[in-house]
């Protein structure tokens, strides 16, 4: 039987939507926590986070998310990092299309086993909480939009992995990149905005909601086996 490793990373408020009266609404300070459980097997240095526009440089750094120095995972399959994300103010409405502010948002995978049985990337948003209000919305759906690209270094021939979902719900797991039997080797990043277009985050929810600045959590799991 295959044995399943699974990294988590969970990072407190790094969801975040202002939707606001038309009033003026301060802007907020993110500080994220991770969690990694490590299990035994081969471990490897951490891999430093690569540009999502170019693997093949160093990542340049985002205004948005400055403190971030990637997760340090020394799995042979790691989630190297993930970024936080800030989005703009929206007015309160039942479809929402927020501005993504980071200019180099990213998630990166790293697989470095030789075993080739391929991986899985799962993301879970938590509900979305009202700072002021309290007001919890418990269902909606996220749409990651068009823009996500899956890129590698230029020297990788390994097949490349599958983004499978840009539509997810609140509260759900969903399976956002899978990379099947001897697919998705070597490092892999995912970029999720554009430095020349800001991406857009389509939230749909089933009502209008209060006006707050609601926050929440991300929670992505990579698994050693594609489910």
């Amino acid at each position: 039987m295959l044995r399943k490793t699974k990294l988590f990373l969970i990072f407190g408020t790094v969801f975040a939507l202002f939707l606001m009266a038309p009033r003026p609404v301060l802007g907020d300070a993110v500080d994220s926590h991770a969690s990694i459980p490590l299990s035994g097997g081969g471990t490897t240095d951490p891999v430093d986070p690569r540009d999502p526009q170019d693997p093949d440089t160093a990542y340049p750094g985002d205004d948005q998310d400055p403190g971030n120095k990637g997760t340090g995972s020394t799995e042979s399959l790691s989630l190297d990092y993930v970024s936080n994300l800030h989005f703009g103010e929206k007015d309160r409405q039942t479809a929402i299309s927020a501005d993504l502010l980071n200019q180099n948002a990213m998630v990166q995978v790293t697989d470095q086993r030789g075993s080739g049985t391929g991986w899985v990337l799962q993301l879970k948003p938590g509900l979305l909480v009202g700072e002021k209000t309290g007001t919890v919305l418990k269902s909606g759906q996220l749409d990651l939009g068009s823009l996500m690209t899956l890129k590698t270094t230029s020297d990788n021939v390994s097949k490349a992995p599958q983004i499978v979902t840009q539509k997810i719900y609140l509260g759900d797991y969903v399976n956002l990149i899978r990379a099947s039997d001897l697919e998705g080797r070597g490092l892999w990043v995912l970029g999720i905005s554009n430095k020349k277009q800001p991406a857009k985050l389509n939230l749909t929810l089933p009502q209008e909601v209060p006006a707050d600045h609601y926050v929440g959590t991300l929670n992505w799991s990579l698994s050693d086996a594609p489910n």
